[in-house]
């Protein structure tokens, strides 16, 4: 246990412990801490990183210091080349460039064979090429042939571009290993015309005369414009004027430019017969604007081009004959190489082969059952996607052929929600929203009616009209913060206490933060309750960065602050209560969640304010005293809630004709006792008892060394059933855990008690449940068990009476009327 005074001196070595278990954590999970740290903006997570880097001997700084100075002497090369390259992507920080060009000069070389080391490699090149160091990142390449043989040679090529090395003389060199990636696919290749007043992307054409395919299908391409660049706008249209596919019709869909864009537009419509420009009078987003163009269209396919974009000529032609091919298939989608307007495709921290959301085709008559894209500014490409597929029944096929070169400049729309590692947390928030409304609908239901609004959580940002045009911030009574991507106790805690809330209209919202103990790879979506509840608007998503007034903002889960993101967030907080549903530690002092203090700190940081700390019960509170200021711990305790009236069971009689004890836990080591012995006595294998475990038990097969559960259980996977079901097919639930586990509430005693179990608990959840539950060690249960089914009338009092006390302690109402408690000491 983390308890004692808090000095300098044991908060190192706490702090030290802390870092090392994160590390545990981070070493069998590949590249979850690096992917984290960027997703969430966290310069924090460095420190987990540093850790690793130097075994534990030094802080981030200290390892930024000694690198600079040119001492890397006893660092570990995969974990400083982690740290490097997560300084170079985030460049938070003015040393962060430099430290990872040297870090990454030394580490690279000594990285073992054995490690996925190419990634650092490449991004050494592209940071050094960002830089101007061209002869460095070509030695670097010419090195390792595994750069050499990324996507066609793409690095090595770049360092030919003539309009990088701004060398007329590398041109012909150049463009021919330019065009691998078209030979490769038989695709045409492309040359720059003379016209060297323009910018290289400008100037792209076809280097050889195509043969025209006059018949065919008529395709419909939809590109939207507001303030179009002329020169850009333009190239973009030739592309599709000139594909080899020649049945087109291009919809040309302004989205209320203003006059001085008319020569533009003009420019444009006569450009083709085939092209017709719509002008709308009023900007409404791209996709209002696509909206537009899929009911004016004429074509049997509808496909997108952005404005900026060059098609290969072949574009329409293959992706056409895909779908001719195939009947059943609902669309094809293209994939891109993206470049800056020098042709340059090197992005440090990307790949230049990606999907291209705009090149999706579709079948007309499957658009416009759909309705079209949903009403948003952004994204909204992708979720139409999804949704045809979902729709369909079929995938949307991928031609991984580079059939669009995609223009990349700082400026554009959707830059701004994206760098390496990251997108802005509204994306992510969007797609968590459209996924669970496409999983959770029937066919029918994912059609968008005129009028109608889908169940689907815009945010702001992305919205056409905007919900507040008065400057006017919300106000919200009660925000719960927390990592919603699991259902766990935390999450379930924190959806029932929403439910008690509403229950007494107040305004709630819900705010997602990660939890770097449960770093991952990629972004998830949040679990599908609170999603529901967000996609019905009974509560409201706020994002970090949106503005509005809190009157209260509850955390659960403190480990959230152990390593946040460095922006504040932008709402204004009244009043902040840091809810401790978890101790710093086990009981032994291993597995360190957190450091109160400095949990306190950075919550300070983020929020305004170090707020209260709540503990969600004696346990809890016991593992906080020393290590927080005594006036920052709240004299009341918030435990965990319960449904009472969902929850209550009829326990009238037995539910066998012999006694069915069991349990429902995460299968961990900590969450059985270590001793086969104990295992045993409380989880007997004889027979005379049914034993039923959901959850799995193979933390418990470990400690009793059997290769099978024994023939008297029955075991159920985590979710097999839903809880309840399980809790009412016993009589007694019986729960003891390793002995160094620190179970901090007991969200699945609180369940068990609320159905009416006749609980059997160690002694130390006394103090949280009282006289609801019965407490002995493990060597009692099997006399105790017996005891109340010998005696019915004793068993139905037990089972009212745990109902009962959990009806007055943990219920909707009492809850509620703390929190009123609480919002009206701030009106005082």
């Amino acid at each position: 246990m983390l308890g004692g005074p808090t000095t300098t001196e044991t908060r190192a070595i706490t702090r030290k412990a802390m870092l090392s278990d994160y590390v545990d954590k981070a070493a069998t999970r590949g590249v979850a801490l690096e992917a984290t740290a960027l997703r969430t903006e966290s310069t924090a997570m460095r420190a987990i990183l540093a850790h690793a880097a130097s075994d534990g001997r030094l802080e981030c700084d200290e390892l930024v210091k000694n690198v600079l100075a040119g001492s890397t002497q006893g660092l570990d090369p995969e974990w400083t080349a982690k740290l490097a390259r997560v300084c170079a992507l985030q460049q938070s920080h003015d040393t962060d460039l430099e430290f990872a060009l040297r870090a990454f000069k030394v580490m690279n070389a000594a990285l073992p064979k054995t490690v996925d080391y190419r990634r650092f490699h490449k991004l050494h090149v592209e940071l050094l090429t960002q830089e101007s160091q061209y002869e460095d990142a070509e030695r670097l390449i010419e090195q390792n042939p595994d750069l050499q043989a990324l996507y066609y040679g793409y690095l090595k090529t770049d360092l030919k571009n003539p309009f990088l090395r701004q060398d007329p003389s590398l041109h012909t060199a150049w463009l021919e290993a330019f065009n691998a990636p078209l030979r490769n696919k038989c695709l045409a290749e492309i040359r720059l015309n003379d016209d060297i007043d323009q910018k290289p992307f400008d100037r792209l054409e076809t280097a050889t005369e195509l043969s025209a395919i006059e018949d065919g299908p008529l395709v419909t391409v939809i590109m939207t414009t507001y303030h179009p660049d002329p020169n850009g706008v333009l190239v973009s249209a030739r592309s599709i004027i000139e594909q080899s596919w020649r049945n087109i019709e291009l919809l040309v869909v302004d989205d209320g430019s203003p006059s001085e864009y008319n020569d533009t537009l003009d420019a444009l419509a006569s450009l083709d017969p085939r092209v017709r420009v719509i002008r709308l009078l009023n900007n409404g987003g791209t996709y209002r604007a696509r909206n537009v163009g899929i009911s004016e269209a004429q074509g049997k396919y509808i496909t997108g081009q952005d404005a900026d974009d060059w098609s290969h000529p072949h574009r329409i032609e293959r992706q056409v004959r895909t779908l001719e091919a195939d009947p059943a298939l609902p669309a094809v989608q293209a994939f891109a190489i993206t470049m800056n307007e020098d042709l340059v495709r090197m992005r440090p921290g990307y790949n230049p082969f990606i999907q291209s959301a705009p090149t999706l085709m579709v079948k007309q008559e499957i658009a416009e059952k759909l309705g079209g894209y949903l009403d948003a500014r952004k994204a909204a490409d992708n979720e139409f996607r999804h949704r045809i597929s979902r729709f369909t029944g079929k995938e949307v096929k991928l031609l991984k052929e580079p059939l669009i070169f995609m223009r990349i400049l700082a400026s554009s729309l959707s830059r701004g929600d994206f760098r390496a590692g990251w997108q802005h947390p509204a994306r992510r928030a969007f797609w968590s929203s459209y996924v669970e409304w496409h999983e959770s609908a029937v066919e029918e239901e994912l059609a968008i009616r005129p009028g109608e609004d889908p169940p689907v959580f815009i945010p702001e940002r992305f919205k056409v009209e905007r919900t507040r045009t008065d400057n006017r911030h919300p106000e919200y009574d009660v925000v719960f913060v927390g990592d919603w991507r699991q259902l766990g106790g935390p999450q379930i805690s924190m959806l029932n206490e929403i439910e008690a809330l509403r229950q007494q209209d107040l305004q709630i919202a819900v705010m997602h933060l990660e939890a770097t103990r449960f770093m991952a790879s990629s972004a998830k979506k949040l679990c599908a309750p609170v999603q529901k509840l967000i996609n019905e608007g009974a509560v409201t998503q706020l994002l970090p960065d949106e503005k509005a007034n809190l009157k209260l903002l509850v955390l659960r889960y403190p480990p959230i602050l152990q390593f946040p993101p460095d922006t504040p967030i932008s709402a204004s907080v009244e009043r902040l209560i840091i809810l401790a549903n978890q101790a710093p530690s086990e009981r032994d002092g291993s597995d360190i969640r957190y450091i109160p203090v400095e949990c306190a700190d950075n919550a300070e940081r983020l929020f305004g304010t170090r707020g209260t700390w709540a503990p969600q019960g004696p346990t809890v509170r016991s593992a906080l005293d020393g290590l927080l200021d005594p006036d920052e711990i709240a004299e009341y305790d918030i435990p965990g809630i319960i449904d009472t009236d969902l929850w209550r069971a009829d326990r009238s009689y037995f539910r066998g004709d012999r006694p069915i004890l069991g349990r429902h836990s995460r299968d961990n080591a900590m969450k059985w006792p270590e001793d086969p012995a104990d295992l045993e006595a409380a989880y007997p294998s004889h027979g005379k008892f049914d034993v039923r475990v959901m959850g799995g038990a193979r933390a418990a097969l470990k400690v009793t060394g059997a290769s099978r559960a024994p023939s008297s259980w029955v075991i159920f996977e985590t979710n097999e059933m839903p809880v309840r079901a399980f809790l009412n097919s016993l009589d007694y639930f019986v729960y003891f855990q390793h002995s160094a586990a620190y179970d901090a509430f007991g969200r699945a005693v609180l369940e068990a008690l609320a159905s009416g179990c006749v609980t059997i608990l160690p002694a130390h959840f006394q103090e949280t449940f009282g006289n609801a539950a019965i407490y002995a060690a493990p060597d009692q249960v099997e006399e105790l068990v017996s005891y109340y089914h010998e005696r019915p009338v004793e068993f139905v009092k037990q089972a009212n009476r745990a109902m009962e006390i959990v009806e007055e302690r943990f219920s909707f109402k009492g809850y509620a009327s703390l929190i009123q408690s609480i919002l009206a000491q701030d009106q005082r």
